[in-house]
């Protein structure tokens, strides 16, 4: 099943190898960058708002 969703999507991964290395590591990054988004969704759900800037940041 795996190799399947491999071999039809390959011509969508292997443009990702042509960039250098140090550029490939950044995208590769922006998964860290998605998961303290999905962590922030999670926090702020079932808050409407915040009394301060400062008070959000905490929350984090």
């Amino acid at each position: 099943m795996i190799a399947d969703l491999w071999e039809r999507n390959w011509p969508r991964v292997i443009p990702y190898f042509d960039f250098p290395k140090e550029i490939r590591e950044i995208i590769y990054t922006t998964n860290a960058v998605e998961s303290l988004h999905m962590s922030w969704r999670k926090v702020t759900k079932n808050r409407r708002s915040f009394p301060t800037k400062e008070a959000a940041m905490k929350l984090l």
